[in-house]
């Protein structure tokens, strides 16, 4: 049975819940944490689900704030070294354009000799005045280092 993160056996956690011990119409639950009124298994489902949204949200946020990190971070190292260094946000959020948006930095290295594996929100490219013409990058330079971000949407 797959798991989602702090609901493991998930049908079984909502068979339980829908057969727990009524007591005033109310029954304390454990899975999720709280009393809930158990007159409709639809109510179960429907904290289930607030508390799924919650995390998701969270997580997304966590994950895209640290990837984000990441990305400012190899830009600023490519900075000091003197190259020139592009970035194009993706604006068809989720599965888009280069997932997190695209980092085109001036050089000739291979993306897996650097980074141990291939990321493909970054790439080097020897001759970039074409490339930033034609697909919109925008120069990064340590004062406009935000300009690498991601909008996160909400469930």
């Amino acid at each position: 049975m797959h798991s989602l993160r702090g609901f493991p056996d998930l049908e079984a956690k909502i068979a339980y819940g829908l057969a727990g011990t009524l007591t005033d119409n109310k029954s304390f639950h454990p899975y999720l944490g709280e009393n809930i009124i158990m007159s409709q298994g639809k109510e179960i489902l429907k904290a289930l689900w607030q508390k799924t949204k919650s995390c998701h949200n969270e997580l997304e946020k966590e994950v895209v704030k640290n990837y984000i990190d990441f990305l400012r971070k190899v830009t600023m190292y490519y900075l000091k070294k003197g190259r020139r260094v592009f970035f194009k946000e993706n604006r068809i959020v989720h599965g888009g354009e280069w997932n997190f948006g695209s980092l085109l930095i001036q050089g000739s290295e291979d993306i897996i000799d650097v980074f141990g594996s291939y990321i493909s929100e970054i790439r080097f490219e020897p001759e970039v005045e074409e490339i930033i013409r034609k697909e919109g990058y925008l120069e990064v330079h340590p004062e406009n280092l935000d300009i690498i971000r991601y909008w996160v949407g909400e469930l």
